[in-house]
């Protein structure tokens, strides 16, 4: 049965009214039920800015060499299956980045990362996106690819001048790609490319 909103707050003054050494035990029993919030929590509390890029440079690292073995792999499949592999390995980095985000909050380094996942996409299969092999899991992988670049440019938009100015040119290198690309074809992505970063 689910509490009512006056029920949670009367159980929320109930535990802050609660005595120190109780309400201690009680946010230790609960912080453990919790992977995730641990995770910020232990970011939060004891680690600083050394460790937010240390954290960066292992993703990155990771998931660059990734895609060397998912190259190797995409080698031996049909086209048809290709798109779908490498559709699922994109969702899985980005599922790495959604939890590097979640638990660092640090948009800076979250665009780094989601740029680099389209970036490597592109560079490491180009013919998906010269050559269009008309298939369902092409389709797929084309609309999650321009929803991840519609993420990427709500990021780019956040940052300060600087930092914008600073990344326009790998953001204008990966525009460029799509904007010369069978990708341009899909409806969304043409939308995304009518915008101001070419100026």
């Amino acid at each position: 049965m689910k509490l009512s909103l006056t029920q949670m707050s009367e159980l929320k003054d109930a535990i802050l009214s609660l005595p120190e050494k109780e309400k201690d035990k009680l946010l230790v029993r609960l912080i453990n039920k919790d992977q995730m919030l641990i995770k910020q929590l232990h970011f939060k509390l004891l680690e600083n800015e050394s460790d937010l890029e240390a954290r960066f440079y292992e993703l990155q690292n990771t998931i660059t060499e990734s895609f060397l073995y998912v190259k190797k792999q995409a080698n031996r499949m049909s086209e048809h299956k290709k798109y779908d592999a490498v559709n699922n390995h994109a969702r899985q980095l980005n599922g790495w980045v959604n939890e590097h985000a979640s638990i660092t909050k640090d948009k800076v380094s979250e665009f780094q990362l989601r740029l680099l996942i389209l970036h490597l996409c592109f560079t490491n299969f180009p013919d998906f996106y010269q050559l269009y092999f008309p298939n369902k899991n092409a389709d797929k992988h084309f609309d999650y690819l321009t929803g991840r670049l519609k993420a990427v440019l709500a990021l780019y938009d956040k940052l300060h001048e600087d930092l914008q100015y600073d990344y326009k040119p790998q953001l204008l290198e990966v525009l460029e790609f799509v904007l010369n690309s069978s990708l341009s074809s899909n409806a969304e992505a043409k939308d995304l490319l009518l915008t101001p970063y070419f100026d």
